[in-house]
């Protein structure tokens, strides 16, 4: 049975996807790399070092370094945050149904500590999570599971027990990997793309995870 959920940050818990491309677009274009759209898709789900290596080993740049270029980006998104961050439709619902059936909620993000410390606190959702925790503490980032499995020990509570939220292909393979159920959720720009059929069930939004999807997956 079921006895914690595990949600990812972005793109689960906020709509920050389009900050992440936003800050992205911008801050490349500076180092002499055009990003699109379509490009930014190849590191929807990776932790902001990882994203950072990715695009520089695509094209080198000097005169900043890869901290420096990382540092810069999670600012951009915290002050999208910060003027226009809004929980995710659905979220305070389905938070609300696992809280009356005394479920643990965790967050597991390949984001910072500082960085998801911040956006609760903004959100003023904080005190809803029992925990969360950080892919940058772990040995790699998703789709290594390793940042499950950490927030599982934490929890105390067994990997097939718990029950992961995610929106990301990168992120539900993480999941999968450790051994949890998972709920994906994809990012809108990724609806449709196949190996969301890995997930134990795809939904359109939060908005749609119910009473029944519960039964489905809690057992």
């Amino acid at each position: 049975m079921i006895k914690a959920v595990i949600f990812d940050m972005d793109g689960v818990i906020l709509d920050s996807e389009p900050f992440w491309r936003e800050a992205d677009i911008s801050v490349y274009q500076t180092l002499g790399i055009n990003l699109t759209v379509d490009m930014c898709h190849n590191t929807i789900g990776l932790g902001i070092k990882e994203s950072v290596k990715y695009w520089y080993n695509y094209k080198p740049w000097t005169g900043k370094t890869l901290e420096e270029v990382a540092e810069e980006i999670v600012k951009y998104v915290l002050q999208s945050v910060k003027e226009h961050g809004k929980v995710m439709p659905g979220l305070i619902k389905v938070l609300d149904l696992f809280h009356s059936k005394n479920i643990k909620i965790a967050i597991a993000s390949a984001s910072s500590m500082h960085y998801i410390e911040t956006v609760l606190d903004i959100l003023k959702i904080k005190n809803r999570f029992d925990l969360f925790h950080s892919s940058e503490l772990e040995i790699a980032s998703k789709p290594n599971p390793a940042v499950y499995l950490t927030t599982a020990r934490l929890l105390e509570i067994k990997p097939e027990s718990c029950l992961v939220i995610e929106d990301s292909i990168n992120g539900m393979r993480a999941g999968r990997a450790a051994g949890m159920k998972v709920v994906a959720v994809p990012d809108k720009l990724l609806k449709g793309n196949e190996a969301y059929s890995e997930a134990t069930i795809l939904l359109d939004s939060l908005l749609d995870f119910t009473e029944e999807t519960w039964k489905k997956v809690a057992f």
